[in-house]
């Protein structure tokens, strides 16, 4: 499982994807130090919460397949 950091080092989040189960678990810092409380949701009820169609994950499937 490899962390993917989106920020800089004063304010941030941080993504980590579980293959085995199939879930992100998303936490964050802010002023350089503080941590917030991380959550893990399954890839299912991210998709669910974002109006991610089965149609869309297809397409992207399909993109990612090509290389594009």
């Amino acid at each position: 499982m490899k962390p993917i950091y989106l920020g800089d080092r004063f304010s941030g989040i941080s993504l980590e994807y579980t293959k085995k189960d199939r879930s992100l678990y998303v936490s964050g810092w802010y002023d350089s130090c503080v941590g917030i409380e991380g959550h893990q949701l399954s890839l299912a009820d991210l998709c669910r919460q974002c109006g991610i169609t089965p149609t869309c994950l297809r397409r992207t499937a399909s993109e990612l397949e090509r290389g594009v």
